[in-house]
């Protein structure tokens, strides 16, 4: 009984493109990893009955928002804590992204009233390069993401993390994500840390003003300012030995500079900023190739103006 119940709780948890995976998927599971290749293939017909598949090519029902399966789910792995561990240590990314997404709702469906949130976060640390990527995404789809956010925000406190993975994980999270918002600027920030302990000049300049695009979405303006004015010392720096190189990401920071500046209601220095910007593009003598990137400038220019215009206006 405890591996027919294993068994049906795999499949509504990790899930099975065709037969193939969902046999290796029944093989993961304790009590029919030392059976047949038929008997696990006869549980995963029995899965079939319980769950029909709308066409022949899947293993079994793609399981749509089903309360009761969640809570069976959710029951069944904090009864049966290991499973997770073993199921989830060869899943793919669907998988991952399907189980984070079942496992979620399982914690917030009443009956647990939460008890299932420490088993969670914790299996989402243990197995942080299966789930990780997974836990971003899912955490934006989902009605209760906080599970899944205190996770992330655990593992970029391991002192194993390394640059790559922070830069891979940096690309995954959408800029409008307002659940995701506070764990971007941790992960910017130790992108940071990594870039100066590194002495990683041209990494540091980059992940700096990046931190200011965060603080920005946050509305922590003068962290978004402060993070901008290091971002644009590193950068006129790098430019000083290789201006071909580097010369457009200082452009780009002084355009950001500008909004920061015109944020914190310093719009003068921020027109100043903007058009030596736009100065520095052109000093490239190829603008019809950043022809999007000048037409932005001067887009933000024109904002600083009315709101010049406005303020005049007023006194």
């Amino acid at each position: 009984m405890t591996t027919l119940t294993d068994a049906p709780a795999a499949a509504i948890g990790w899930g099975a493109d065709d037969r193939e995976q969902a046999v290796a998927l029944l093989a993961r599971v304790p009590g029919l990893a030392d059976q047949s290749t038929d008997r696990r293939a006869s549980v995963r017909a029995w899965i079939a009955d319980l769950y029909p598949p709308p066409t022949q090519d899947l293993p079994w029902g793609d399981l749509q928002p089903d309360r009761l399966a969640e809570r069976f789910l959710g029951r069944h792995l904090h009864t049966t804590p290991g499973l997770a561990d073993q199921l989830t240590l060869a899943a793919d990314p669907a998988q991952a992204i399907r189980l984070l997404t079942m496992y979620t709702r399982a914690v917030a469906h009443p009956v647990f009233t939460h008890r299932l949130d420490a088993a969670l976060i914790e299996l989402c640390v243990r197995h942080a390069n299966v789930l990780a990527k997974p836990a971003i995404r899912t955490a934006t789809q989902v009605e209760a993401p906080q599970p899944l956010l205190a996770a992330l925000h655990r593992v970029l406190s391991s002192p194993d993390i390394n640059t790559k993975t922070l830069q891979e994980w940096g690309n995954q999270p959408p800029r409008t994500s307002h659940a995701l918002a506070d764990w971007a600027v941790q992960l910017t920030a130790c992108l940071v840390d990594n870039h100066r302990r590194r002495s990683n000049l041209p990494g540091l300049a980059m992940s700096l003003n990046n931190l200011s695009i965060r603080f920005g979405d946050l509305g922590r303006r003068e962290k978004a300012l402060e993070a901008i004015t290091e971002a644009i010392q590193a950068y006129r720096h790098l430019t000083e030995t290789q201006p071909d190189t580097f010369l457009l990401d200082l452009a780009a920071s002084l355009n950001n500079l500008s909004i920061r500046l015109g944020q914190v209601g310093r719009q003068e220095e921020a027109l100043e900023t903007i058009t030596g910007a736009i100065r520095h593009r052109l000093a490239e003598i190829r603008p019809v190739v950043h022809q999007k990137e000048l037409e932005w400038s001067l887009a933000v220019m024109e904002w600083l103006r009315s709101t010049i215009d406005g303020d005049e206006g007023t006194r």
